[in-house]
């Protein structure tokens, strides 16, 4: 079986490899992976791999953060759920504006924050077993990232380390609509990277 995955930064890469025709929808059978839908970054990515998953859902690294300026999909002040050790953004999950309301989360606004991150973490786990499943079973995979170069030596090396018998590409792209969405987001993790200014709501 050969499939492709995402790495981000956002959730284009995933619709990227559907166009592509390398990876099937969801109702084909596709089983979402950790990486299709959020905001992720390269040295995020990268040490993710390298701890296989460890601290993804850890709550040391969780926190809800108030968004520090608009940009993307955010307004200043929205709140982002942010895994403060890779840097992660989780706007699908994040309790801001109407999402809620528009994709029917059964638990209001806080659905994925509420009883320290209960949903949020339940449905990580699944997606990555999911990751790991496809990293066993698939006979080749095309990994799909978009940044704002296409150096991508350091991450096949770690996938490489990671999975020393996987078949793999990596299929790194830019598109126009994601310039400045990336460097709204970029902005926005080296802000947090500073911890003094992360303040948990």
């Amino acid at each position: 079986m050969e499939t492709s995955i995402s790495l981000g930064f956002n959730c284009l890469s995933a619709v990227k490899g559907v166009e592509m025709g390398s990876r099937k929808r969801k109702a084909e059978g596709y089983n979402t992976c950790p990486f299709d839908i959020g905001l992720t970054n390269y040295e995020g990515i990268m040490l993710c791999l390298k701890e296989d998953f460890k601290y993804f859902c850890d709550l040391t690294y969780l926190k809800v953060v108030p968004f520090p300026f608009s940009g993307g999909v955010f307004n200043k002040g929205d709140l982002a759920i942010y895994n403060t050790r890779y840097n992660f953004i989780f706007n699908h999950e994040s309790p801001y504006g109407n999402l809620y309301s528009e994709e029917g989360w059964s638990g209001g606004i806080n659905h994925f924050t509420e009883n320290n991150f209960e949903r949020f973490i339940e449905r990580y786990n699944k997606r990555i077993d999911n990751f790991r499943n496809y990293m066993k079973e698939s006979s080749k995979i095309t990994f799909i990232i978009s940044k704002m170069d296409f150096e991508v030596t350091e991450l096949k090396n770690q996938i490489t380390n990671c999975y020393p018998h996987l078949n793999f590409e990596i299929y790194s792209y830019l598109t126009e609509e994601t310039g400045e969405v990336f460097y709204s987001y970029d902005k926005l993790m080296k802000y947090y990277n500073n911890n003094d200014n992360i303040v948990s709501m």
